[in-house]
């Protein structure tokens, strides 16, 4: 048989299996819709139905505050005053203060203005640490009963009689407490219609202790004339006044300025010396009135802020024996102490100490290594050596002895003893100050106290009557003396104190006799400084009349224990003449 073939059918190849993606594409999606849906429900609920806790606002741990201007003139510097206090009877720690200012606010500075130490982590001097834009602040922990201001600086723009406010908000978290507390505040401005500008100008950067100039531009951008403006500026406490051209009108910070027409601009420069604490922002401002319908008016501000850099030597002086009232012809002694703190010798060192007010006796005054010329203590490399070249980190101390001028050579009501320390250099263009010290002098009282017979024996004898007239005369020095009391004591039982005898009239009802206690008591109330000097001396008359009952030595005892108190009003310190032990008929 022939052969065959048989053809077995071949099997075609088997479809590969679904990848992943093909087998659970509609769980997948399923899945996604699901996540969005729960999304969408979570969002819905956070935005719409969930309420959100803020953080509770107690008035009773703190008291926020902001003082702003009633009106400002649109376009012109402003500045918020923002103080708070800690009324609480713990320490508030994490402060945190939110400013929220009004739209056309622009902020341009804020004092406190320091940045954290790299050291501590903590502001400079434990002051405020502000953002870049002037929106958020912190602060050190606050102790109980302690306050915090901040001043911010800005230009405000509106619309006339638009009104503008401004909110802070301060969190806090008291001490061992886990929550954040809220305490807010808020003020208001009116906007009023640019008239006229003003700016002032003053140094960025000054070395404390150095001579400085203040200018302020005053322009009139209206359509009218002025001729009633009135400028007042606000100095910062360590600013010593120089002069000023042209002269203030009153004092040195007042100043009402000639007519200033349209288009017209007015100048006024300030110069003197300003010490404050290095590593300090402090401001000048300057604000502007305008006198309408008899009513003063604000035409705008404007402030300029200046930081304080370190002087390369700092240099003080102490009044040794401590602080407080000096008197006249009190010696003193004071220690000049110096101390190179900056990073390079400086050469030719002189070291000045200036005797500002004419209290001190200068022809007596005494240094070992000083020169005394004019007003002037002087210590100069001449005399020491060691201020050649004076190398960082060098100390030095120097004294001076001098009195205060005696009580007859003081003619100037409420007198104050004022020194002054300052230092030149070779490579310094100019003196830089250092410290100053003022001490108030104080008033004296004398009190002087006599007596002569007027009828019967001069000297007392047993059983006859001798009758002396008592004179006591009080005179003040250089001070007012407010509740001044003169007391005394009748010592002896057989003197007798004759009321109808006391003159002259207007001091009579001033006097009182104590039966009980044998006390007068002259009440002289206020005693004006230079009674007895330039006007007349208090004084006051009476009659005692005594009857021995025991015989004597020739001499009886009429008053004892005179003495004179009163307040200083100047000083504020309680002041007492020299007790007058006895006076007796000798």
């Amino acid at each position: 048989m022939p052969d065959t073939q048989t053809q077995i059918p071949m099997e075609p190849n088997p479809a590969p299996p679904p990848n992943f993606y093909r087998r659970h594409t509609r769980s997948l999606w399923l899945s996604l819709i699901t996540v969005a849906l729960a999304v969408a429900a979570i969002l819905t609920y956070i935005l719409f139905f969930r309420e959100v806790t803020p953080s509770p606002q107690y008035t009773g741990d703190v008291r926020l505050e902001i003082s702003a201007p009633e009106e400002s003139v649109s376009g012109s510097q402003i500045s918020y005053e923002i103080s708070f206090e800690n009324l609480s009877n713990i320490k508030l720690t994490a402060l945190s203060l939110e400013v929220f200012y009004p739209e056309g606010f622009g902020f341009i500075a804020a004092t406190p203005d320091t940045q954290p130490s790299s050291a501590t982590g903590r502001t400079t001097a434990d002051t405020a640490a502000p953002s870049f834009d002037g929106r958020q602040f912190t602060f050190p922990d606050l102790p109980r009963g302690e306050k915090e201001k901040l001043i911010v600086v800005g230009i405000l723009k509106g619309n006339v009689q638009e009104i503008k406010s401004i909110t802070a908000k301060l969190h806090y978290v008291p001490e061992n407490f886990a929550s954040s507390f809220l305490a807010s505040g808020d003020a208001s401005t009116i906007m009023l219609p640019p008239e006229i500008t003003m700016r002032v100008l003053a140094p960025t950067h000054l070395i404390t202790g150095q001579m400085m100039k203040y200018e302020i531009e005053i322009a009139n951008i209206s359509i009218e004339n002025f001729d009633d403006l009135v400028m007042e500026l606000s100095y910062p406490s360590g600013f010593s006044f120089g002069s000023s051209v042209p002269k203030a009108s009153s004092g040195d910070s007042i100043w009402r300025l000639p007519q200033l027409t349209f288009g017209a601009t007015q100048k006024i420069t300030v110069e003197g010396r300003l010490a404050e604490r290095p590593g300090d922002d402090v401001y000048i401002s300057a604000e502007l009135f305008t006198q309408k319908d008899g009513e003063k008016l604000s035409a705008g501000r404007s402030y300029a802020f200046t930081r304080m850099l370190d002087a390369p030597i700092k240099l003080t002086h102490i009044l040794r024996g401590g602080a407080g009232t000096v008197l006249a012809s009190e010696n003193l002694e004071y220690e000049v102490s110096y101390e190179n703190v900056g990073d390079v010798g400086l050469s030719n060192v002189t070291i000045i100490m200036i005797f500002e007010t004419p209290v001190f006796d200068l022809m007596e005054a005494r240094s070992s290594t000083g020169q005394i010329r004019g007003n002037q203590m002087i210590w100069q490399p001449g005399g020491v050596a060691e201020l050649g070249i004076v190398n960082p980190g060098q100390t030095g101390k120097f004294s001076v002895r001098l009195p205060i001028r005696a009580e007859t050579e003081l003619f100037q009501k409420n007198p104050v003893a004022q020194t002054r320390t300052e230092f030149r250099a070779d490579t310094l263009q100019e003196a830089l100050s250092g410290d100053t010290l003022a001490f108030k002098v104080g008033t004296n009282i004398s009190l002087d106290a006599k007596a002569f017979v007027v009828s019967g024996p001069e000297r007392p004898e047993l059983g006859q009557t001798s009758v002396y007239r008592v004179t006591l005369t009080v005179k003040n020095s250089v001070n007012d003396l407010q509740d001044a009391v003169l007391t005394a004591i009748i010592p002896r039982t057989d003197t007798a104190f004759l009321s109808q005898t006391v003159g002259p009239a207007q001091e009579a009802g001033n006097l009182q006799y104590f039966s009980a206690s044998r006390g007068i008591t002259w009440k002289l109330g206020q005693v004006s400084a230079f009674t007895g000097p330039k006007q007349s001396a208090r004084t006051i008359t009476f009659d005692l009349s005594m009857t021995p009952e025991t015989s004597g030595f020739g001499s009886y005892e009429l008053l004892k224990d005179i003495e004179v108190q009163g307040l200083d009003i100047f000083t504020n310190e309680l002041v007492f003449s020299e007790k007058i032990r006895s006076v007796d008929t000798r």
